[in-house]
């Protein structure tokens, strides 16, 4: 049960984590680049914002599939499952 407790835990920073580099990507804040093999640079803001969404709406359904796990289990009195 511990190590859930953990891993529920590490998703919840992971979340926040990423919820703050996102912020920060969409207000021009912060960008990122990619070196071809030419040494030219290339913006890959609009990618990794892609890819940001898409792990924050991971972590997300795993977040809310535990908490449905957990609010039925409380329900019929037994432990939650795991992820």
């Amino acid at each position: 049960m511990a190590d859930l407790a953990q891993l529920i835990a590490w998703c919840k920073n992971q979340r926040a984590f990423l919820k703050q580099q996102l912020d920060m990507l969409e207000s021009g804040q912060m960008s990122t680049f990619e070196t071809r093999e030419s040494g030219e640079q290339v913006d890959t803001t609009a990618e990794t914002i892609r890819r940001t969404i898409t792990l924050i709406n991971d972590l997300d359904a795993l977040l809310a599939e535990e908490d449905e796990a957990e609010t039925e289990a409380n329900a019929k009195g037994h432990l939650p499952s795991a992820i």
